[in-house]
């Protein structure tokens, strides 16, 4: 005979807190995520189509039809969720001695292809890919708002849930946006675009969806809170400073006589880069231009820089004050904005320093890199690199000057146009159920609900001091009052007697 069997057999583990999360978000409402979902991808398509409609100087003969530039654009725009832009193709053979004789050295047999790569982030689509998200989540969250919810992360739930459908878009997308054109193949790298969408749509939707119960837990923590207005208001400063700079920028290569209009339709898509161009040039900073190449025999780097002095040499003297007017409305927006929305020193030199980040950020990523290599005679490869961009050292340099000042002028510039700060409310943690009387102070009279005298939950909180008279814990618990010997039974107790 065997053992005997168990006196109780134990219940099956559940899952565990990740699996029961991915589970009720893959069991929730897909379709209403993918309306949220379907924003951000269709501004993407509209952007990329209203690009490539024009002909780009191709009337008399069409070489790239609608369709082929149609996928170069969406190839460029997913640079701004990530994503890159290569070519490659066969290699030309400029072989001079290859008619007749025999070639010796010069074979052209070795060269066999030639790759280039493109590096620059259309700022533009980034910033229209959060605000489309940003409509169409809070189109969900409404919705959302009249059922009640099933769990306290049904907000997380859904932003996966939109994360993941416009991670699966953009991987569509960039594996359309791959021509070949007459022997040119170009790539986007797909799984970059991807990766880089489902983390870009997964912060901004959970940001939003899950806005309430951060603000709980926000506060709890003064400190974290103060450094996520402080954050909340860079960004918005962020905001501000490069679309006014983006303006500028745009009008004033706009009003250049050899402008063309597709130039300036492409340009739209690069407007944050001009913004941060335009606000680097007006506080002191300068724009970097550097060239290398290199081959079997030989190699060189040039350099050159334009800073607003030199930019003021070609064009007139109203370019260097215009730049500089420039970097004071912007460095004093900054302080302004701080100094309504903080009410603190220390808050507003926060707000300034994550602004300079930001900036800075926004600045090194905003430039154009261009890298090429191709093997062609006597398989001696080459390569070359062009890059454009602010250079970062001067605006560190130039920007702490400009944004000390503003901070420091602030509060003042605040008050002279008659407005004032707004600080925030004061964190006050929640009310205790009671509050002990002070040392020396007469108890006071606590307030019963109906129900609750004699009760043992409220025998375990209530206090002996703060009893009823004629009531004690043992008695509250077996349901009577003690009563001595000989003494007559209290009478109905009166709180406020």
């Amino acid at each position: 005979m065997g053992p005997p069997p168990p006196a109780y057999v134990p219940a099956p583990a559940g899952p565990s807190p990740v699996g029961a999360f991915l589970g009720r978000a893959f069991r929730g409402g897909w379709a209403a995520s993918a309306q949220a979902a379907l924003w951000p991808v269709g501004m993407l398509l509209i952007a990329s189509a209203a690009i490539a409609i024009p002909s780009y100087g191709q009337e008399d003969e069409v070489v790239v039809s609608f369709t082929d530039r149609l996928r170069l654009v969406l190839a460029l725009l997913l640079q701004g969720l990530g994503g890159g832009f290569e070519v490659s193709g066969p290699a030309e053979d400029s072989n001079p001695f290859e008619s007749g004789g025999d070639p010796g050295l010069f074979d052209g047999s070795g060269g066999d292809s030639g790759t280039a790569s493109l590096s620059m982030v259309p700022g533009t689509l980034t910033a229209l890919w959060i605000v489309a998200l940003l409509i169409g989540v809070r189109m969900l969250r409404s919705r959302q708002a009249l059922v009640p919810r099933t769990s306290r992360t049904a907000g997380l739930e859904a932003a996966l849930r939109i994360a993941l459908l416009t991670c699966a878009a953009v991987l569509v997308l960039a594996l359309f946006a791959a021509p070949t054109i007459d022997g040119v193949e170009v790539s986007s790298a797909p799984l970059l675009s991807a990766l880089g969408a489902l983390v870009l749509s997964l912060a901004t939707a959970a940001a939003l969806l899950h806005r309430d119960d951060l603000a709980e837990w926000l506060a709890m923590r003064p400190g974290v809170h103060a450094f996520v207005r402080a954050g909340a208001t860079a960004l918005r400063a962020l905001a501000v400073v490069l679309a006014l700079g983006a303006l500028v920028a745009y009008l004033c290569l706009a009003a250049q006589e050899d402008m063309e209009k597709e130039g300036l339709l492409v340009l739209l898509a690069f407007l944050p880069n001009l913004g941060a161009a335009a606000v680097g040039l007006g506080w002191g900073g300068a724009l970097e231009f550097s060239a290398r190449g290199s081959s079997g025999f030989s190699g060189g780097t040039e350099s050159e820089t334009v800073d607003l002095s030199e930019l003021a040499d070609l064009t007139n003297d109203w370019a260097l004050v215009g730049g500089l007017a420039l970097g004071a409305v912007c460095a004093l927006t900054v302080g302004v904005l701080a100094a309504r929305r903080h009410a603190g020193r220390g808050e507003q030199a926060l707000v300034a320093g994550l602004f300079f980040g930001a900036l800075l950020v926004v600045g090194a990523v905003s430039g154009l890199a261009v890298e090429g290599t191709s093997g062609q005679i006597a398989e001696l490869s080459g390569e070359g690199s062009f890059e454009a961009g602010l250079s970062i050292p001067e605006m560190l340099l130039f920007g702490l000057l400009w944004l000390s000042a503003a901070t420091f002028l602030g509060p003042y510039v605040l008050r002279m146009t008659g407005n004032s700060s707004v600080p925030p409310a004061p964190y006050a943690p929640p009310t205790p159920l009671y509050a002990p009387p002070a040392a020396g102070a007469p108890a006071a009279h606590p307030v019963y609900e109906l129900g609750m005298l004699g009760s043992p939950a409220a025998d375990q909180d209530v206090p002996d001091a703060a009893r009823p008279p004629g009531q004690d814990a043992q008695a509250g618990q077996d349901g009577q009052a003690s009563n001595p010997q000989g003494a007559p039974p209290p009478g109905p107790y009166t709180p406020f007697a």
